[in-house]
């Protein structure tokens, strides 16, 4: 793992200076989870002037807490859900349901209904299954079909669950045209945290064929949804979204003036908005090999560190010094609250430490479970955004 210079961080002085004093008002009494709506915002404004083209709809299942939603509606955001509750949170704050896509490729029958009577129009399908579902429970919404694309160049592929293969569109073609289906675009996603910025490029190569099927068939192609998978900085190095921008901007340029362009970015907007602080409870040897417990794990809301996501790291908010790879527990009696096997953590780690994870935004608040009765993390919002 190479170091990633924290100090370089988008708005770490902010970060940095709430996370001191939230720790200076009280003694630590459990996890921190520092966030900042402006550092959203800040990404959001370098993504619009990388990608000029597309409409943004913040994916809110990144993060969906109420001060990061506010502030990039602010800014003039749109949204895509995947459920009900993320319906409901948006539109509690005046969103437009006009502004919301739905992409979530596979939904109950209810929560169509439920987002439909609402007055969402844009839904994703990617089956035939799917499509005729959707004809059935919004009868005149537009449809836009999540297709396979290459996943390669992502550290975390989304092509196996998701994405219509191209031998299953004569059957989606020929239920569409029973039920009435307007189909009006495609939709694609070339995998979370994608590192290689000609990704996007060959994703709409592969995909603007079915838009001139879509219209041969008799349809009205008029989205192009390039979904997500917008990276940010971990371990490794990742294209900043002005390298992307460049890559893409052309091809985007090409296409016809009636096609609405949109991503969905999570990770890239709300990542960087988080710093995550939770205590070394124990460190010991076991088997000849040194294991590092915390106070937060998988069920604590880092349940990332599991997927690889190295997040950069100080120890008691400074340079974390010579690393020695450990294993990472959280403190729970589930044995499989281990979220690495081989992390480089300091080498005088000791127990009362505080482990400071930058780039924690993104997939930390939103998937904390309260199992064994550990408590969640607190939450701080930084404030004058």
């Amino acid at each position: 793992m190479t170091t990633h210079p924290i100090a370089t961080l988008p708005a770490y002085q902010r970060l940095k200076a709430a996370a001191k004093a939230a720790l200076a008002d009280s003694d630590y009494n459990g996890p921190l989870w520092i966030i900042d709506p402006a550092i959203a915002v800040a990404q959001y404004q370098a993504l619009r002037a990388a990608l000029p083209r597309a409409r943004v709809h913040y994916a809110v299942k990144a993060n969906p807490h109420p001060a990061i939603l506010r502030a990039l509606l602010r800014q003039g955001s749109d949204f895509e859900i995947a459920s009900e509750q993320e319906l409901d949170q948006l539109l509690a704050l005046g969103v437009d349901p006009a502004r919301i896509l739905y992409s979530n490729p596979i939904k109950a029958r209810r929560a169509i209904r439920y987002a439909y009577a609402r007055g969402v129009r844009w839904f994703a399908s990617d089956s035939v299954e799917e499509t005729v579902k959707l004809a059935e429970e919004a009868p005149d919404a537009a449809q836009y079909l999540r297709l396979e694309v290459d996943n390669a160049s992502s550290d975390y592929p989304l092509g196996v669950k998701f994405g219509l293969a191209r031998a299953a569109l004569p059957d989606v073609f020929a239920a569409a045209r029973q039920h009435k289906v307007d189909l009006a675009g495609v939709h694609l996603h070339v995998g979370s945290q994608c590192r290689d910025a000609q990704a996007w490029n060959r994703a709409v190569d592969e995909v603007w064929p079915v838009m001139t099927l879509l219209a041969e068939a008799g349809f009205r192609p008029r989205l192009l949804n390039l979904g997500g998978g917008f990276p940010i900085t971990y371990d490794k190095t990742a294209p900043d979204i002005a390298h992307i921008g460049t890559a893409l901007s052309p091809r985007l340029a090409s296409l016809p003036e009636t096609c609405e362009v949109v991503v969905e970015p999570g990770r890239y907007m709300s990542g960087p908005a988080g710093l995550f602080i939770c205590e070394v409870i124990n460190v010991q040897r076991k088997h000849g090999k040194r294991w590092v417990y915390a106070d937060a794990g998988m069920f604590s809301g880092l349940y990332e560190l599991m997927d690889g996501f190295f997040y950069p790291l100080e120890l008691n908010g400074e340079t974390p010094g010579l690393p020695d790879a450990a294993i990472l527990a959280g403190p729970t009696c589930d044995s499989c609250d281990v979220l690495c096997e081989a992390m480089p953590l300091p080498r005088h780690l000791r127990e009362g430490d505080k482990l400071w994870f930058y780039h924690t935004g993104v997939y930390t608040q939103n998937l904390v479970t309260g199992f064994n009765g550990m408590p969640a993390p607190r939450v701080v919002v930084c404030e004058d955004n």
